[in-house]
């Protein structure tokens, strides 16, 4: 390996950048840990448990027994059965799918990844 560096002066070998030959290549910023990570587990329990209720309602909303809420009853005449053109049912379902994805994202990127 020292004669590689007798060679190029500039290489550097390192897990963040393989080989940087004078081109003006900086390795990668190391990215600062968020302040949940690096926050007190009571906190970290608490967002836990935040983000396990807003799931849990999100299940019980979305396709659950939450769906009779904007279900029309199909014997009336004047239900609205359209949201912007869309079925009223599908509109629920899909706001509350994202609302499922939101809580495990923000699950993964504040609990569940390890800190860099």
């Amino acid at each position: 390996m020292s004669r590689l560096y007798d060679f190029f002066p500039r290489f550097k070998a390192g897990k963040d950048l393989i080989l940087s030959i004078d081109l003006g290549l900086k390795p990668p910023k190391t990215r600062e840990p968020d302040s949940v990570q690096n926050s007190s587990p009571d906190k970290k329990k608490r967002l836990a448990g935040v983000l396990f209720a807003l799931f849990a309602l999100a299940i019980v909303m979305g396709p659950g027994p939450g769906i009779l809420l904007v279900n029309p009853e199909a014997s009336d005449p004047g239900a609205a059965r359209l949201f912007l053109g869309m079925p009223v049912v599908y509109v629920w379902a899909a706001f509350w799918f994202g609302v499922e994805a939101l809580a495990v994202t923000l699950a993964y990127f504040l609990l569940w990844r390890k800190p860099a």
